[in-house]
């Protein structure tokens, strides 16, 4: 849904000026199976979730003592059926089945979502919701991959090759006296 705000920080800036308008990534419409990879552009941010509505701040049984908090990902999506080059956030519900993978996602790569980093999601299948009004509650997969720093086998420059030690020159087969 348009409408969301992710934070953009930057040192010099005033934090209360510095709100860019990222479209979340959509799962409307999309078949089981659908794979989206993404390079998380920043760590991901723990946000208010907003109305889809009214977008206005949202919150448990319209309580402000409870609000709707959802952990955000900003992105650049580098594959799947729709937003191909184009940045996006990722807005994962607190608690969610989103939420849970990416977690779980954190764990088994050892690291925490960072810069440079490569998020894949999978729309996996759906559960019925409690509340037969509202539509399934989609299930998801996702696996995160690290960016490797200063890995020499990451660079695909060529290197220069270490010289060579001479090899001893052998002796020739002269006949002896």
């Amino acid at each position: 849904p348009m409408g969301y705000y992710a934070p953009r920080p930057q040192a010099d800036e005033d934090p209360f000026d510095s709100l860019e308008k990222v479209p979340s990534l959509s799962w409307r419409d999309q078949p089981i199976g659908t794979v989206f990879v993404c390079e998380v552009l920043e760590p991901a941010k723990k946000l208010q979730s907003r109305n889809y509505t009214t977008n206005k701040p949202d919150y448990w049984d319209d309580d402000p003592t409870q609000p709707k908090m959802a952990a955000v990902i900003n992105v650049l999506v580098q594959q799947g059926p729709h937003s191909v080059g184009e940045k996006r956030s990722i807005w994962a519900q607190i608690p969610s089945n989103l939420f849970v993978e990416i977690r779980e996602a954190q764990k088994t790569a050892g690291a925490r979502l960072a810069s440079g980093g490569i998020l894949r999601l999978a729309f996996v299948g759906e559960v019925p919701h409690t509340n037969p009004k509202n539509n399934p509650i989609k299930q998801y997969k996702a696996k995160y991959t690290p960016k490797i720093e200063d890995d020499v086998f990451s660079d695909t420059t060529p290197q220069a090759q270490p010289a060579r030690p001479a090899q001893p020159a052998r002796p020739s087969a002269s006949p002896t006296q």
